[in-house]
């Protein structure tokens, strides 16, 4: 919807026009997740089984994977392990009080792998990653939290030196008013603390009191034989009625980097597969964007920020122009 809102949710956020149409708006999403967690669990009935000492894992891509796979069960489950038809273990990590991690490990594609739940023989191996006042290391993963912005400052992966972190890192937290106006930053950084380590993955958490918050929470969290790391970050906004933005920037340290945006059913190229006169101020994604070199790539995957600027802020840049829209980005 093109304002993003009610036509009136920037100058009268409160009035009861706006709330209207937002609780309107608002219940196309919640009944669309209704749906689609019914359609989801009717699929799975057949399958289910309380009192089943099995984990059926279903890979629904057309490619073999090895990822996370996350599991609720009500029973502890500490004292367990998982094995496979050829006798690979995999371990069991708990994360809240009803939910347990563990790494699928080649699901044929269309297909899927069955795993018998069994006692453990041992003891489960300590935690794979260490945390020496700032850097994480350990398994798949080394990373630098920056004690001033917060944002990631070095990643690497086993096996390479290369540093994937571009100059200003990685997930740092901007705050600007309209039309990217009094910038301002994280400058300091409450805590760096290891929240969960454990023999599948590692959570890092960063706290900072970030302009127009009352608190950011940065977590992170790296898992064992992937080579991928995933963010979150919780904001405890204020309520500002001012114009505001707030965004996260990712410098990747990439030589050469081409751009493919994935949108639905293609990829996109900026600039390359853009007709003239196409907006190139900001771009809204499907999944994420690739940036890609000779010889190194990364994929950023934007699992509910679907709006990204490249190069600089200039998602607002023709509100400058009192002519409106001649001031689009070349």
């Amino acid at each position: 919807e093109h304002t993003w809102g009610a036509s009136a949710s920037g100058p009268q956020p409160e009035s009861e026009f706006t709330q209207l149409l937002w609780k309107q708006k608002r219940n196309f999403a919640l009944t669309a997740d209704s749906l689609s967690r019914r359609v989801f669990e009717e699929a799975l009935s057949a399958t289910e089984n309380a009192v089943s000492p099995y984990v059926h894992v279903y890979n629904t891509q057309l490619w073999e994977r090895s990822d996370i796979v996350h599991l609720k069960s009500a029973i502890d489950l500490s004292d367990k392990i998982l094995m496979d038809a050829s006798g690979r273990v995999s371990y069991l990590q708990q994360k809240d009080s009803v939910t347990w991690y563990f790494m699928a490990t080649d699901v044929p594609p269309l297909g899927s792998k069955v795993y018998q739940l069994m006692d453990a023989a041992d003891p489960h191996p300590a935690g794979a990653y260490t945390l020496q006042r700032d850097t994480l290391s350990g398994g798949s993963v080394t990373l630098t939290i920056d004690k001033t912005t917060g944002a990631i400052s070095y990643l690497a992966f086993a096996g390479t030196e290369r540093n994937y972190a571009g100059e200003e890192g990685l997930n740092r937290y901007i705050y600007s008013g309209r039309n990217a106006q009094d910038v301002a930053t994280v400058t300091a950084v409450a805590d760096i603390s290891l929240v969960h380590n454990g023999p599948v993955f590692a959570t890092l958490r960063v706290t900072s009191g970030a302009p127009g918050t009352h608190s950011l929470l940065q977590e992170v969290t790296v898992y064992q034989g992937l080579q991928r790391i995933d963010i979150e970050n919780i904001i405890d906004k204020k309520n500002v009625y001012d114009y505001e933005n707030v965004r996260f920037q990712f410098d990747f340290n990439i030589n050469n980097p081409q751009l493919k945006l994935d949108i639905p059913f293609e990829e996109v190229t900026p600039e390359r597969d853009q007709l003239a006169g196409a907006n190139r101020n900001f771009y809204s994604v499907n999944n994420g964007i690739a940036i890609e070199g000779m010889k190194q790539g990364m994929f950023l995957s934007t699992i509910d920020t679907p709006l990204l600027e490249i190069g600089a802020m200039t998602g607002e840049q023709w509100l400058a122009d009192p002519k409106e829209f001649l001031a689009w980005k070349n």
